[in-house]
């Protein structure tokens, strides 16, 4: 059995396999899971609602810290609005292991 194919919190071997997304994307201080809901908040709250975001969705930041970290990272400019490669603070491949 491998990792990729075992449930959450599954021993594997002497591995426990997690998907907690608790690792930084772009941002220190932001991690995985937040950009998700960051970006899930948007979908459904819609853009510049700011507060019910910061309420509902990502209850640890400010609507301040929502509307800098989506402007600062995500949106940019109408022709590079993606993040890319020099934007990722995560260079080579991660090393999994117990810490």
């Amino acid at each position: 059995m491998t990792i990729s194919n075992s449930k959450e919190g599954e021993t594997v071997g002497k591995y426990v396999a997690l998907d907690n997304l608790r690792f930084t994307l772009f941002e220190p201080g932001w991690s995985a899971k937040e950009e998700l809901l960051l970006l899930q908040g948007i979908t459904k709250c819609g853009m510049g609602n700011w507060i019910d975001i910061s309420e509902q969705y990502i209850k640890s930041k400010t609507p301040a810290e929502c509307e800098e970290h989506y402007f600062t990272f995500y949106y940019k400019n109408k022709v590079d609005n993606l993040p890319n490669e020099t934007d990722l603070i995560i260079t080579g491949p991660r090393k999994i292991g117990m810490s």
